[in-house]
């Protein structure tokens, strides 16, 4: 898998600086370090030096083919939010937050970056609020997978939710505090919310209602708030969504926090 990386790495440079000399992917490379098969293993950049950024890496990577291929394209939005806060004026420094939720609506997800221990001039991403016993960043990662499905068709959109809801497996705090309005939504990322109700919708189109269901139950019990405000903002009956009855008619009929509750009775 090393050797694949790098190979289609250095492919990439070479298509950007024949195609479009002047443009940083001719110059960047995205590359893998997995020691073993059943190991983490490191995704990290060379070449940034050559634009005055540091060098980026994600730690802990599980060994999975497609999840380290997510993580490339991660950095390589990372590295657009660099180069845009740099040319504004603001540039993001050690354990400051690469919000991309803020930087760019279409990508719901952000890292903070952290001098990493074993190479001082290299920034380590990580959650902006981490959790769990690796240094991966599996919220932000997650977040980035279920938006980069919601443009899939829905079978390989099902595949793609999958992993962003294995990578971000992590037990859902029912106590939260009630948020702020504003808050609502981003809810739906801390909690992983998000993936469930996309894969809702994929499992809906792909004619499994079952599932369909089963999957967006726990969505609305991770983010009761954002489904209280769907709810009350018509989403059952907007022109834009294509659900089947017995979709509509369970956003119609819902109680976010009763679904909460018996989430909780069944997981506790």
């Amino acid at each position: 898998m090393n050797l694949f990386y790098s190979f289609r790495s250095k492919l990439v440079s070479l298509f950007w600086r024949v195609t479009c000399p002047g443009h940083p992917r001719g110059w960047i490379e995205v590359n893998a370090e997995l020691p073993a098969p059943d190991t983490t293993g490191t995704i990290f950049t060379k070449g940034l030096d050559r634009f005055s950024l540091p060098e980026l890496l994600i730690a802990d990577c599980p060994p999975d083919a497609t999840l380290a291929g997510f993580c490339h394209g991660a950095l390589f939005v990372a590295i657009g939010a660099l180069q845009a806060s740099e040319q504004a004026g603001r540039p993001i420094d050690a354990d400051q937050v690469i919000n991309l939720n803020t930087d760019q609506d279409d990508q719901p997800f952000g890292f903070r970056m952290v001098v990493d221990p074993d190479r001082p001039d290299t920034m380590r991403l990580v959650d902006i609020e981490p959790f769990g016993p690796t240094a991966f960043p599996a919220a932000a990662m997650a977040a980035y997978i279920a938006n980069s499905a919601e443009n899939m068709r829905p079978l390989p959109a099902a595949r793609a939710l999958e992993l962003a809801i294995a990578v971000h497996a992590r037990d859902y705090d029912f106590n939260d505090p009630r948020p702020a309005s504003d808050d609502e939504w981003k809810q739906t990322y801390k909690t992983n919310a998000y993936a469930y109700f996309l894969m809702s919708d994929a499992l809906s189109a792909l004619g499994q209602i079952e599932g369909a269901l089963d999957a967006l139950k726990e969505g609305v019990a991770r983010a009761p708030y954002a489904a209280e405000q769907m709810q009350r903002e018509g989403f059952a009956d907007s022109p834009d969504v294509n659900h089947p009855p017995e979709m509509t008619d369970f956003w119609r009929r819902m109680d976010p926090w009763q679904v909460e509750a018996e989430f909780r009775s069944r997981v506790s």
